[in-house]
């Protein structure tokens, strides 16, 4: 089905980021500053779930774009969260320094995957689930070892929202949007057999929605012979 839920924050600065979020209980929420959305007090969780649309299922994902600011120490930062269900979560952890993919479930934090280089102002983070498994990429490109396998154990949450831990008031965001699998076609491989010959391509995944592809991790002839290696 696509795209379910988007906000763009443009509207008049406020506490909170309005009727159709609502921040976990016992938790600092985020709000609207300067058409932007701003983790405003530092030292803390800030979690904001988009309330007033239900994914439908916990296999669904979620994306928003770093806005003018953005959190330096490791560890810390903000991103996408996904399978939101009580307190429990999926989400990025995006900064200057690192970037991570992490679950809570009762109260407990388990990092998935691998740790990435820093982020920047202006990157697209996305994140989804499909079963078991987390999908995680930055402007289009994988991330944190994505896909990344989990074996089970996710938060079974149908909610989608926004996430950060902070050590400094300066994680920002300036575009928010979840759905339906899938916002982007992860397609990496691609072979046909000619005369008993299997030919491979390499080919990039398409990135979210409005995010331009990054071609520069590919070889600039993908095609190869299955037994012979690229060319």
């Amino acid at each position: 089905m696509g795209q379910l839920a988007s906000d763009n924050f443009t509207r008049a600065n406020a506490g909170t980021l309005g009727a159709n979020w609502t921040d976990y209980s016992g938790e600092t929420g985020w709000s609207i500053n300067t058409n932007q959305a701003l983790v405003a007090t530092a030292g803390g969780v800030s979690i904001s779930r988009y309330s007033a649309t239900s994914m439908g299922g916990t296999d669904h994902y979620c994306q928003h774009t770093i806005g003018t600011t953005i959190e330096t120490a490791a560890d810390n930062g903000a991103g996408p969260a996904i399978c939101m269900n009580g307190t429990d979560l999926v989400f990025m952890q995006a900064n200057s320094t690192d970037l991570r993919v992490v679950q809570r479930v009762s109260g407990t934090y388990t990092q998935l995957g691998s740790t990435d280089t820093g982020c920047s102002v202006g990157q697209t983070l996305y994140i989804e689930r499909s079963g078991n498994t987390i999908i995680a990429k930055r402007n289009g490109s994988h991330v944190c070892g994505s896909p990344i396998s989990t074996g089970g154990g996710l938060p079974s949450g149908t909610y989608a929202g926004m996430w950060c831990s902070w050590s400094a008031a300066n994680s920002s965001a300036t575009t928010w949007s979840a759905g339906t699998q899938s916002a982007s076609i992860d397609v990496t491989r691609a072979a046909i057999v000619v005369n008993g010959r299997t030919i491979e391509m390499t080919v990039p995944p398409y990135p979210p929605i409005g995010v331009a592809a990054d071609f520069s991790q590919f070889p600039k002839n993908p095609i190869r012979n299955a037994a012979q290696g690229y060319q």
